[in-house]
């Protein structure tokens, strides 16, 4: 996982520093599981099982952000507002 350190600038110009565990990247590509090769009652089957993994792996970043206290820290930032970048 990647914590990148950062200056943001929000468009009524004031700063401040953030630490991030970045979750995603800036892209103009979609990102996903080609299932082409898959019949439709395989690709059903599949996205049945990978909706019940997401909706797990879900639960346990929400117990976790609880844990931690910082149920409601999820932010997006704009790059072209990111300056001075440190990443671990």
């Amino acid at each position: 996982m990647k914590v990148m350190s950062f200056t943001y600038t929000k468009d009524n110009s004031s700063t401040s520093h953030r630490d991030l565990l970045v979750l995603t990247e800036p892209s103009t590509n979609v990102f996903g599981i080609d299932i082409t090769c898959l019949d439709a009652e395989e690709q059903g089957q599949f996205v049945a099982q990978m909706e019940i993994i997401e909706q797990q792996r879900k639960h346990q970043v929400d117990t976790l952000m609880l844990a931690f206290d910082i149920a409601h820290r999820y932010r997006s930032f704009k790059p072209a507002n990111i300056s001075d970048v440190l990443i671990d």
